[in-house]
């Protein structure tokens, strides 16, 4: 019967100690919740930096990177090559018949100028 009675009593004081853990108020879990959140994007952005550490400093992009460097050079050699090619060959070709379209439109305009001119004064 003792044991019964010691047994009862254990149970009473367990269910008054838990009914006397009080629950945090709502500003305590938004306060927690906040402190989570910032815990997280403090991990994520360090995850982030890391990751993107490690593929700036991977052979890959230095590989992409000394690719680009050889493209951009072979581009700059094509297009001074072809600059000369057309200083040397096409353009004085194509001089002549600039200045002498040039020319020929001058002496239109000026034509035309003249006629205008000629018929308000006469």
């Amino acid at each position: 019967m003792k044991l019964y009675l010691a047994v009862a009593t254990l149970m009473l004081v367990l269910i008054a100690q838990s009914e006397a853990v009080e629950e945090p108020a709502t500003e305590d879990h938004f306060a927690n919740i906040y402190a989570k959140l910032g815990e997280f994007g403090a991990d994520l952005t360090e995850k982030t930096t890391s990751a993107l550490k490690q593929i700036e400093e991977s052979e890959f992009a230095t590989n992409a990177k000394d690719l680009k460097a050889k493209v951009v050079d072979a581009g700059s050699t094509a297009f001074d090559f072809i600059h000369m090619y057309y200083e040397d060959q096409i353009k004085p070709v194509t001089d002549k018949y600039t200045e002498w379209a040039q020319e020929k439109a001058r002496s239109f305009w000026d034509a035309v100028k003249d006629k205008i001119f000629t018929d308000e004064s006469g």
